[in-house]
């Protein structure tokens, strides 16, 4: 089952004007591990998709958007990256990326790819030397390193680890590593995933290994996100969806920081490669259309209906039972329809 969005839009979005074909786009969603498998090891890849276009067509539907195929550890579904570079190999290769995109776009559709931005695997190169130690490194800072952490923080940990797997929880903000860059490195989920490291908003004074969003290795990381989507958007890819698209700064009350950073990346963005797009994780168009985004992807705990007017944007969650009632978004999505296709 995939969900397709229909999506009208505006003439132009907060920042820029957006792609004349996202105007019509109804998005098809592929979780290519459960779709189409051509080489019999029970795993759907990418030449299976590919080979599927026509009846992805024949839906009605004009882009699609893939769960994450870069190469990972697989402990979360894709969601562990350790190379954004790369193609995972169960799903084929770059290759094989390319010829999709080729063979979608002489269909008339466009692909969009999953972008894991807040986060790596423990098993991602990037990792792996910034915790050697050297702080000289190129990646040094890419992740949030300290050597001492507050008595509550050490509580979550020894908690975590009486649990039966503690792998596979997400209590507490920190891993105890002992590495020689420092004792404790800052998680987003779990043990697995160290945060990225794009600065905090308020740093503490007190805790000086909380960089700013303006220090080199925040920046860095800004700048490595570019060379990530600039690799795929050159390879013809048409846009990504940005995983948890608001979390990305720490201690950003207001969403301020992380605001000016997608501000930042979408006039980039339109600069370069203006028929791209830009859609957030963010399940609150009022504050990510503003904040650079094309389109805002809600978070779809359950079925969820969008209702809409030229007023408001209404956001049922039949698993909550919970309306909410957005203001209304000047120059975004003006209407937009969930369905479930089989």
């Amino acid at each position: 089952m995939a969900l397709a969005c229909a999506m009208t839009m505006s003439a132009s979005a907060q920042m820029g004007t957006n792609p004349k074909w996202l105007g019509d786009a109804i998005f098809y969603q592929i979780y290519p591990s459960s779709y189409m498998d051509t080489d019999g090891n029970g795993i759907g890849d990418l030449p299976g998709i590919t080979q599927k276009l026509d009846y992805i067509k024949s839906l009605g539907v004009n882009a699609i958007w893939l769960n994450p195929v870069f190469e990972s550890g697989w402990f979360d579904g894709g969601y562990d990256v350790i190379d954004f570079y790369k193609i995972d190999p169960r799903f084929g290769t770059n290759t094989d990326m390319v010829s999709l995109v080729k063979e979608a776009h002489k269909r008339g559709i466009k692909v969009c790819l999953d972008l894991v931005a807040g986060h790596t695997s423990t098993k991602c190169p990037w990792f792996k030397e910034s915790a050697n130690g050297d702080r000289n490194s190129r990646y040094s800072d890419y992740f949030i390193w300290t050597d001492s952490i507050s008595e509550g923080d050490k509580k979550e940990i020894a908690e975590r680890h009486k649990e039966a797997n503690p792998a596979s929880s997400t209590r507490g903000r920190y891993v105890e590593m002992n590495a020689k860059r420092g004792k404790y490195y800052e998680k987003n989920f779990f043990e697995c995933q160290p945060a990225l490291n794009y600065g905090f908003a308020k740093p503490d004074p007190n805790q000086p290994w909380e960089q700013p969003v303006t220090a080199p290795g925040p920046q860095a990381v800004r700048r490595e996100m570019r060379n990530i989507m600039a690799f795929w958007f050159d390879k013809g890819v048409d846009g990504f969806r940005v995983d948890m698209a608001s979390s990305l700064v720490k201690n950003d009350s207001g969403k301020k920081e992380v605001s000016k950073l997608w501000n930042e990346m979408r006039e980039w963005k339109d600069e370069n490669y203006p028929e791209c797009v830009l859609i957030s994780e963010w399940s609150d168009p009022a504050v990510a259309i503003p904040a650079g985004f094309n389109i805002d992807f809600m978070i779809h705990f359950g079925i969820k209906v969008i209702l809409h007017s030229s007023s408001t944007v209404i956001h049922r969650g039949v698993s909550h039972g919970q309306d909410r009632i957005y203001q209304r978004i000047t120059s975004s999505v003006t209407s937009i329809r969930l369905v479930k296709v089989r």
